[in-house]
């Protein structure tokens, strides 16, 4: 009996998890099902939505903004959505105005999601670099909005990296600024010595 509705539960969270998913037709499926997962359980503990609508190409009259509005005037607060289109390289994020203080879209597009989906990559397909880039602006929202109501994730792959590598590139310039002031200080007490 227990089984059973473990089988439920399970069946009925895959099937809320698919509907934060509003059209898939780029992002992989490792990552569609990692962004419902993490979606699915941010709205379980928060009763926040987080849609993602990710599309090869807008129809020629279509712009993004348009795309994006439609979808958005069915939504009920609270949401974020994000909207993606490959073919237009176009992506918009918004949020409903109760989430204003705890999420800034232009941050998740401009430093979780643009970065990778821009930059040039021949080992991999297109199709895996729009994946992750989009998996880590979702995880980046998720995440904050969780911290925001005080939550942990269980399904979060964390969206550290930006911190990380930005402390890393501040210690290295550190380091460099270091070295050549030793340098000059070295070469100055050279000169006043001899």
């Amino acid at each position: 009996m227990l089984r059973k509705f473990i089988v439920l539960g399970l069946f009925l969270s895959t099937l809320a998890a698919e509907t934060l998913i509003l059209r898939n037709e780029i992002v992989i499926d490792k990552a569609a099902d990692k962004i419902a997962e993490m979606t699915s359980e941010l709205e379980a503990k928060t009763g926040v939505k987080v849609y993602l609508s990710a599309i090869q190409k807008l129809d020629a009259a279509e712009t993004l903004g348009a795309f994006h509005s439609k979808i958005e005037e069915n939504l009920t607060a609270p949401y974020v959505l994000v909207s993606f289109s490959a073919g237009d390289q176009k992506i918009k994020c918004t949020r409903s105005a109760d989430l204003a203080k705890i999420i800034d879209c232009d941050d998740a597009v401009d430093d979780y999601i643009l970065p990778i989906i821009t930059e040039y990559r021949k080992d991999i397909s297109k199709q895996t670099q729009y994946s992750a880039g989009l998996l880590n602006g979702i995880a980046h929202i998720c995440d904050t909005i969780a911290a925001a109501k005080g939550v942990q994730l269980l399904s979060s792959i964390g969206s550290e990296s930006k911190n990380f590598y930005n402390g890393l590139v501040t210690i290295v310039l550190i380091m460099a600024a270091l070295t050549i002031f030793a340098l000059f200080w070295a070469r100055n007490r050279d000169k006043g010595g001899k």
